[in-house]
């Protein structure tokens, strides 16, 4: 709707001068979004006589894939209008202080951005939690018990950079019974990938899994089993032979075997083989007990991650396919059960995931944090903050300008919530709490993928809560070492006086 006219002002100069008289004011919101194309036709509008004010925080910018940048609101908008005069909006009514100065000691590292604090209304007398958590079981225990004392799921919210990044919260909400809707995505149950590994699974000592499951929900497991790895069917075809696998489990390997007298390459016929043997070898298997080892033997028979790997690159895709494995494992480490055990507990996690009824309002959100900017909740779970979560496995190599991104998406994460913040991110969290004595809103230059993430270290959180806990309005700023905290501390003291 924009590219169509914005092509038009730029062809034809009188259409401009046209709508340029149209609009004595214009107000544009979250100016910190508007990319190359909406700039121009902002240009177009704005006449000699127009008005034009913005509104942005360009501390929240994040879309960097629509082609927002920080550029328009640090130059851009007074370089294209002139008289520009520019205001600062002086506080925020949504959290208290501790999550205004963790924020600012977070993203006063970026340098495309104002001088500006983010700074909590001094009169608003209002408290907001921060909880550091290094596992999904213990930030969905803690969820639980606000649930069961009487707060609404809907006021629950878990954010995620990457969606494939919630297998283990999912199961462990599942496994805790607590009802969760994913907004813009599917659940874990509905995961090709998932639904493969846990057929496989159930394909150990002699297809015990699949028994309690009708045949339609066999079918299902087996078309995503038959994708990982591929026999590149067509789907009539795949839907036909897993139909057939369904209907009697002892015969698939002879199933898929058969599949090569349909083809008449050598390379293809050897790929079937190999397939159908794999799945004869996991069948077959009566020796694994344990459920994190049952998954081991999966990847290495059937050369999973290889595959994944080959079909998606090296790709993002690639990499949240192969997160949906490493929860998968971890869950079931986690759990300690059996191989039967697993399977059987997993049955009762699909049954109940089905029963979820999906338009109950009442339900934990969980959705990405570039959809939730602009939303709040009480209640807020930042998931996966970890290096590899945000920056993956080359978290060493990432120029200024990622790390600003990513800084930015991590600031508006946290800055969601209104009265508790849990934070998701990993089991170095004795580590996070000696950096948090040097008191410097700086992060080590060593961390590895599963460290927590490096803007958790620049947080500075121990500070922070020191410096509320012993904060006087009335006392002098030269006590204060931290200049975040000077300025936080002459801008609160202004207003209270």
């Amino acid at each position: 709707m924009i590219y169509l006219p914005a092509k038009l002002f730029e062809k034809d100069k009188n259409s401009v001068t046209q709508v340029s008289s149209l609009y004595s004011h214009i107000i544009i919101d979250e100016y910190q979004d508007i990319n190359q194309v909406q700039q121009f036709l902002l240009r177009c509008l704005v006449g000699r006589t127009t008005y034009v004010m913005a509104v942005g925080d360009v501390d929240q910018t994040i879309y960097q894939w629509c082609g927002s940048t920080p550029y328009y609101m640090l130059e851009g908008f007074k370089k294209d209008f002139k008289g520009v005069e520019q205001y600062t909006l002086s506080y925020t009514f949504r959290y208290g202080d501790l999550i205004s100065l963790m924020a600012n000691n977070i993203i006063v590292n970026n340098k495309k951005r104002h001088n500006n604090l983010c700074i909590t209304y001094p009169k608003l007398n209002k408290a907001t939690d921060i909880s550091i958590l290094d596992s999904s079981d213990k930030v969905v225990l803690k969820l639980k018990a606000l649930i069961q004392n009487g707060v609404d799921a809907s006021d629950i919210a878990i954010l995620v950079r990457k969606y494939n990044s919630t297998t283990v919260f999912e199961l462990s909400c599942l496994y805790h019974d607590l009802a969760y809707s994913i907004v813009a995505d599917k659940n874990i149950f509905s995961e090709n990938l998932f639904k493969a590994i846990y057929g496989y699974l159930m394909l150990f000592n002699k297809g015990y899994g699949f028994d309690k499951h009708t045949l339609e929900q066999r079918v299902e497991f087996i078309k995503a089993m038959l994708d990982y790895p591929s026999l590149y069917l067509k789907k009539d075809l795949k839907q036909k032979l897993a139909s057939q696998i369904a209907s009697d489990i002892s015969q698939a390997a002879n199933c898929i075997a058969a599949l090569k007298e349909t083809v008449d390459k050598a390379f293809k016929q050897k790929n079937i083989l190999a397939i159908s043997n794999s799945w004869r070898n996991i069948f077959n298997n009566v020796r694994i007990k344990k459920a994190d080892k049952a998954i081991d033997f999966i990847l290495q028979s059937l050369d999973l991650e290889k595959q994944i790997s080959k079909v998606s690159g090296e790709t993002h895709s690639s990499k949240s396919k192969l997160q949906i494995i490493e929860g998968m494992v971890s869950f079931a480490k986690g759990k300690k059960n059996t191989l039967i055990e697993f399977i059987e507990l997993l049955y009762q996690l699909y049954t109940r995931s089905n029963q979820q009824n999906q338009s109950n309002p009442n339900q934990i959100q969980i959705m990405s944090m570039h959809r939730a900017k602009g939303l709040e909740w009480d209640y807020v779970v930042v998931h996966d903050a970890t290096e590899g979560g945000f920056f993956g496995d080359k978290n060493t190599k990432v120029d200024d300008e990622i790390i600003e991104e990513e800084r930015r998406l991590f600031y508006v994460a946290i800055t969601r919530v209104k009265k508790h913040l849990f934070i998701v991110s990993s089991d170095d969290i004795t580590r996070l709490s000696s950096w948090y004595q040097i008191r410097k809103n700086t992060y080590p230059r060593d961390l590895k993928c599963k460290n927590s993430l490096r803007f958790l270290y620049e947080g500075n959180l121990v500070e922070c809560e020191n410096y509320l806990d012993k904060s006087n309005y009335h006392e002098d700023t030269k006590k204060l070492d931290n200049i975040i905290f000077k300025r936080y501390h002459d801008k609160i003291t202004t207003e209270v006086d």
